[in-house]
């Protein structure tokens, strides 16, 4: 699943967002360009989006 984050600027954003799905145990692949997280587990898209919403960042 590919999760669109809204207001993922710059490399700080993606380290805080990885940090915060590593520490959930999400496995996940975040490009800076597309402003994209896409899960490669098999998490419910409701939870990874509430991890990111929790770090600080918005999903579309």
């Amino acid at each position: 699943m590919t999760i669109k984050v809204t207001n993922m600027t710059c490399q700080h954003c993606v380290r805080t967002i990885q940090m915060a799905l590593i520490k959930n145990k999400i496995i996940a692949e975040i490009n800076l360009n597309d402003q994209t997280v896409t899960v490669s587990s098999q998490t419910p898209e409701s939870e990874v989006k509430k991890v990111i919403h929790d770090a600080g960042y918005e999903t579309a």
